[in-house]
């Protein structure tokens, strides 16, 4: 790996993007050894289906964690009041690693998290012999953009 110990700019994408790139990376790696994690759907703002029959459901997204103090690298999911996933839930319902909503207890905690700061090739060295675009968890943009 060739690393650049010049700053080469600073470049900004929303946590989704970076993750699908992240994700479609592995996926050309590792081919059919690779899986999605169980909770990447949540890198979309999503109506929790605990909360569906409520008169205001409630919404989900990953997002940085944030502490009082400073912003991580660390994700986790953030609940929302809104399907656009832009005005936070009641701090007040936040209980440690989770939510309280109404009696069900909903983790915080995010499966993944990628390697911020750490130098990557921008080609892999070797592409999976078993990786193809239809049967594995590649996220293709060419073909959603048809």
């Amino acid at each position: 790996l060739n690393c650049h110990f010049k700053n080469l700019g600073t470049f900004v994408v929303s946590i989704a993007h970076y993750m699908r790139a992240y994700f479609n990376y592995q996926a050309l790696t590792h081919g059919n050894d690779f899986m999605l994690p169980g909770d990447v759907g949540f890198l979309n703002c999503v109506m929790l289906k605990e909360t569906a029959n409520f008169e205001n459901p409630l919404y989900a997204k990953i997002g940085c964690q944030h502490r009082d103090t400073y912003t991580s690298t660390k994700l986790q999911l953030v609940v929302y009041q809104d399907k656009q996933c832009s005005k936070p839930y009641d701090d007040d319902e936040m209980k440690g690693d989770g939510y309280d909503i109404n009696g069900y207890f909903l983790s915080n905690k995010v499966s993944f998290r990628p390697p911020f700061y750490s130098c990557q090739g921008c080609q892999p060295e070797e592409i999976s012999n078993t990786f193809t675009k239809q049967y594995s968890a590649w996220y293709d943009d060419d073909y959603i953009s048809e």
